[in-house]
């Protein structure tokens, strides 16, 4: 073949060519160009919130109970856990030979059907871990307060996302918006309430509630009550009273805004 190609200048010349073409053209539209790929790596991670707990509380009321529930399953090689106070986070390697996203699905479904987790313990998040560098460090820097920048860094994001061939961004270096409920002790002691009976009346009244769903020739229709605070406004209109020292949300005796001494949306 070397020797026909040596006398054959021509054909030797059009295979080259040809080679070079199919190349080319596999560079510009078959393989993928990344500056800084992402990739996922053969591990996944589970992650959930006790605020107020101990490393100690964390570790025996979760993630000892998430190593239990999935280490009989097959493919996984090492579990590690860390507990932390208020969290803790379970490392789950998966074997080489195993498809990740498919065990990602086996495990979330282990770690969904523990009914043994504590009661302020929040919702599991399962999740296969990813590695991902930014191209582009946008900043956003301002002589206002930090609220008027989160939107306007909020804007931007959402200008950015807008221009064909953007496909992720990440907002970073803000403050999740909060409410805050502060109470003065003198409030308190005049209404004899207590913060935790504060807490409770907003938790039990700030709440979407389902009462199941209604069967009819129709179909089925769902019924749900949406009492769901989420701004200062509706906060201040929890009603709260007292009746033989229990608390109670509904009456006249008056409501959050009356006995709060501020009542605040920050940042």
């Amino acid at each position: 073949m070397i020797a026909w190609f040596a006398r054959n200048h021509v054909a030797a010349n059009l295979l080259m060519i040809s080679i070079l073409i199919l190349g080319l053209f596999s560079l510009s539209s078959r393989i993928p160009l990344e500056v800084f790929p992402s990739f996922s790596m053969d591990r996944i991670t589970v992650n959930v919130s006790l605020r107020g707990s101990t490393p100690e509380d964390v570790e025996q009321g979760v993630a000892i109970r998430i190593e239990e529930a999935v280490q009989d399953l097959e493919g996984i090689e090492r579990i590690s856990s860390r507990s932390s106070e208020g969290s803790a986070s379970v490392n789950i390697e998966i074997a080489s030979d195993y498809d990740a996203r498919e065990m990602l699905s086996d495990i979330k479904a282990r770690v969904d059907a523990i009914n043994t987790f504590p009661v302020d313990a929040e919702k599991p998040i399962v999740a296969l871990a990813e590695r991902k560098r930014e191209v582009i460090a946008v900043s956003v820097a301002s002589v206002y307060g930090e609220k008027e920048i989160k939107e306007f860094a909020e804007q931007v994001r959402d200008d950015l996302l807008r221009i064909p061939g953007v496909t992720q961004l990440e907002l970073s270096g803000v403050r999740n918006y909060e409410i805050a409920i502060e109470i003065a002790q003198d409030k308190l002691r005049q209404y004899n309430l207590s913060l935790n009976q504060v807490s409770n009346a907003v938790a039990n009244s700030s709440t979407d509630v389902s009462a199941g769903n209604i069967k009819t020739q129709g179909g089925d229709i769902l019924i749900r009550s949406k009492g769901q605070a989420y701004r200062k406004d509706e906060f201040s209109k929890i009603e709260i009273t007292v009746v033989d020292g229990n608390l109670s949300i509904d009456g006249p005796k008056g409501t959050l805004a009356k006995i709060t001494e501020s009542l605040k949306q920050q940042q």
